[in-house]
């Protein structure tokens, strides 16, 4: 057994084997995104995220001229590839600039574990693994976290380049605020850096000064973007208001506990976890006690919700944790059986998502899911266009048409746009200011369980028929 950990750690970048094992990897990863980028279902979150966009792109200021619930700094990013389209939105392109974000994600993720373990081989493994497990959950759709995970890596990265150092955690903090404000999520950097620079093997005077540091870098970013959309007329109150998240998902211990269980599930060598504090290292212990804190605080969204996109928080501080139990192995007299074990749930956690890569990849190859939806887009603007529609109320699946159009949500500075979790009242309200309904033809039925709300569509608003639509209906209001 010792023989192998020896084979194993004098493994270098060099070996031929592992280079083209790794390469292929890296290969069909590569294929597999660039296919999700051109031909995946264009999600009902993209509806929301792409639509904020939208209006961003044609001068409404967030908060200020419509409702968000979400911190602004993305949707100001998506104003780069915006640059790149004509008068209409390409989802393509969104998709691209997504991913292109989501591949600095590995790199940075590569970088921090060269860094820690000065392993090239662990460190290319843990950039393809982050790029797995990132398609793996919902990475095929237009989700929000790969850009506040991008600022919250390079806080990390920055604490680990150079230890000590106040510049570094003063931009630690920065990188940490611009994390919040791409997600409000994204929050937990902050706190993983703090747990950092308290456990830091530093002097405690040099201790005091990096976190007074990293704090500062953090309310300077803050402050700037309270100032910005205080000169646009919104004050920090209101800020602070439209940024809580009340109202958002359920709120469940249960669901919290549920989250926690698929976490282990997802990542089951989390289980070893406690063998890395038994093999106590000065140098790893604060990165080490970080990444717990950031698992902890990444679990907190489960109390919320339980979407597969939330467990990208985790991804990070997994990949970090395995890596140092790997290095710690590799240095200590570790039993075959223990070995073979963590190995086994590790290898068993990586086999799964990589067919699910392999089996979603196949199928968009065979069809293009996306064609439809752009199709029906076309014929929605044109209708749109015909009727002189200036706001609309897309119904739940067909949020996408929001972007896609795009569409101008009803009653926007009140409600923006919802992700479903409407009452009644809401949605008539709603409707009474819009001046075309999109539903999936599938969902006309229900709508009859709101009866006070299909009492006033079918009083108020025309079906417009159109063989171009595939399932999907369109409704104007009645002049």
């Amino acid at each position: 057994m010792k023989d192998l950990i020896n084979r194993i750690k004098a493994y270098s970048i060099d070996n031929k084997l592992v280079l083209l094992l790794l390469t292929g990897l890296s290969v069909f990863l590569f294929v597999a995104y660039l296919l999700a980028a051109f031909k995946s279902f264009v999600n009902v979150d993209a509806g929301y995220y792409l639509g904020v966009a939208e209006l961003i792109h044609q001068g409404y200021v967030p908060y200020r001229d419509f409702s968000l619930g979400y911190t602004p700094l993305f949707f100001y990013a998506l104003q780069i590839p915006r640059v790149f389209m004509g008068a209409y939105p390409v989802y393509s392109v969104y998709m691209l600039f997504l991913y292109l974000i989501v591949f600095v994600d590995a790199i940075l993720m590569a970088l921090i574990v060269k860094k820690v373990t000065n392993s090239d081989l662990l460190a290319w493994f843990s950039g393809l693994a982050f790029l797995v497990l990132y398609y793996y959950l919902e990475g095929v759709y237009f989700i929000l976290e790969a850009f506040s995970v991008c600022f919250g890596l390079a806080s990390i990265l920055l604490l680990i380049w150079k230890k000590g150092t106040a510049w570094c955690a003063f931009l630690a903090g920065v990188f940490s605020a611009l994390s919040f404000l791409s997600k409000q999520y994204g929050l937990l950097f902050a706190g993983v850096i703090g747990v950092m620079l308290l456990f830091s093997d530093e002097a405690w005077g040099r201790k005091l000064w990096n976190c007074i540091s990293a704090i500062l870098g953090f309310c300077v970013v803050i402050a700037l973007f309270f100032l910005l959309f205080f000169i646009c007329g919104l004050t920090p109150i209101a800020l602070i208001e439209a940024l809580n998240g009340s109202g958002y998902g359920g709120q469940s211990l249960k669901m919290y506990f549920d989250g926690v269980a698929k976490s282990v599930r997802l990542f089951p060598f989390l289980l070893f976890l406690p063998c890395l504090f038994l093999w106590k290292n000065k140098s790893s212990m604060a990165l080490m006690i970080g990444c717990v804190t950031g698992l902890l605080m990444a679990s907190l969204q489960f109390y919320f919700n339980v979407f597969p996109h939330y467990f990208v928080y985790l991804i990070p501080f997994v990949l970090v944790i395995n890596a140092l139990f790997w290095e710690k192995m590799s240095d200590q007299k570790v039993s075959r059986v223990l070995f073979m074990l963590y190995y086994g749930l590790f290898f068993t956690a990586m086999v799964i998502p990589l067919y699910n890569i392999y089996k979603n990849s196949s199928s968009l190859v065979k069809h293009d899911y996306r064609k439809h939806q752009i199709e029906n887009a076309k014929q929605i603007r044109q209708i749109a266009k015909t009727y002189n529609c200036k706001s609309a109320l897309c119904y739940w699946n067909t949020f996408q048409y929001y972007a896609l159009c795009p569409l101008q949500p009803a009653a926007m500075k009140k409600y923006g746009f919802s992700f479903g979790y409407d009452t009644e009242d809401t949605y008539c309200e709603r409707l009474e200011d819009a001046d075309c309904f999109v539903v999936m033809a599938g969902d006309i039925e229900s709508l009859a369980t709101m009866s006070v709300f299909y009492h006033y569509l079918i009083n108020h608003f025309s079906l417009i028929k159109s063989e171009n639509l595939n399932n999907t209906v369109v409704y104007v209001r009645k002049e």
